[in-house]
C-alpha cells in the first residue's frame, strides 16, 4: 500500500512496469488519456498479482461499464473468476449483477466471509434510501444492521486492508456513519411492535386508532368473534 501511495505522485506512464503498483498506475493515467486498449492490457497485468484490493476492481468494473456495457463487464468478471475464485472477485463479479439477485449473492458470500467489511457496506446500500426510493421500516433496519457490522469490522482493522485508495475508503465510512447516525431513532425503536392500538369509549360507542409505523397498502382486521380477517378496503 505504501508503494501504491508513492507511485501515485507520478503522472506519467511507467515504462517497463514489472511490479503490480506499476500496472494499475499504468491503467489509470492510460484510461484517463483514453488509450482503452492498453488500459486494459495494464489492468489484466496487474490483476494476475492477485492481491485483495477492492478499489482497482471497482474502477476497472467502471471502465468495462462504459466500454463494454453492465452485462459485458458481467461476462468478463465471470470469465475472470473462474480462473481466480478468491472472495475478492466473488465480490466484484457479484456488483454486476441486478438486484434482486446481487442481494441473494451479497447475504451467501457474507454467510461464507462473514469478516468481509466492504460486502455489508454493499448490502446496506441495498435498502437505503438513495438506492430504493421510499423505505420501509423493513428496509431501514436491513440497512442499520448492515451498517453496524460494517462499523465493527472497521474498528477490528477489517476494512482499510482491502483499499489502495484511503480517500475511497474514507468516503464509505463517513458516509456510513451519517446513514448510522439518521437511522439512529431506528435502532431506539428497532424491538417495539410496528402496530399501535389505541382505544377509548364514549356514548357512541368504541373507537380504535391504530397506528402502523410501516408503509402499507391495505389493513385487515379480525374481532374476537370473527372466523377470518376482514379487509378496511
Amino acid at each position: 500500500q505504501k508503494e501504491f501511495s508513492e507511485i501515485n505522485k507520478s503522472n506519467g506512464i511507467i515504462d517497463n512496469p514489472t511490479r503490480p503498483e506499476q500496472f494499475y498506475h499504468n491503467a489509470r493515467i492510460q484510461e484517463l488519456s483514453g488509450d482503452y486498449i492498453n488500459a486494459r492490457k495494464s489492468y489484466n497485468s496487474y490483476f494476475a498479482f492477485k492481491l485483495d484490493f477492492i478499489d482497482p476492481h471497482l474502477r476497472y468494473q467502471t471502465f468495462l461499464k462504459i466500454q463494454e456495457g453492465r452485462a459485458g463487464a458481467r461476462e468478463i468478471y465471470s470469465a475472470i473468476y473462474e480462473r481466480d475464485p478468491r472472495p475478492i472477485v466473488e465480490f466484484a463479479r457479484i456488483l454486476l449483477f441486478d438486484p434482486p439477485k446481487r442481494i441473494d449473492m451479497l447475504k451467501k458470500f457474507i454467510a461464507n466471509n462473514p469478516d468481509f467489511a466492504p460486502a455489508y457496506y454493499e448490502l446496506s446500500k441495498e435498502f437505503s434510501e438513495a438506492r430504493i426510493g421510499i423505505q420501509s421500516l423493513t428496509d431501514k433496519k436491513y440497512e442499520l444492521k448492515a451498517l453496524q457490522k460494517f462499523e465493527s469490522l472497521k474498528k477490528k482493522g477489517k476494512l482499510l486492508k482491502f483499499f489502495v485508495d484511503k480517500v475511497l475508503a474514507s468516503s464509505w465510512i463517513e458516509d456510513a456513519e451519517m446513514r448510522m447516525r439518521a437511522l439512529s431513532i431506528i435502532d431506539e425503536t428497532k424491538n417495539l411492535s410496528p402496530v399501535s392500538i389505541y382505544s377509548s369509549k364514549s356514548n357512541q360507542g368504541w373507537t380504535i386508532m391504530v397506528q402502523i409505523s410501516e408503509i402499507y397498502q391495505e389493513v385487515f382486521y379480525k374481532l374476537p368473534n370473527m372466523q377470518q380477517f376482514k379487509s378496511l378496503g
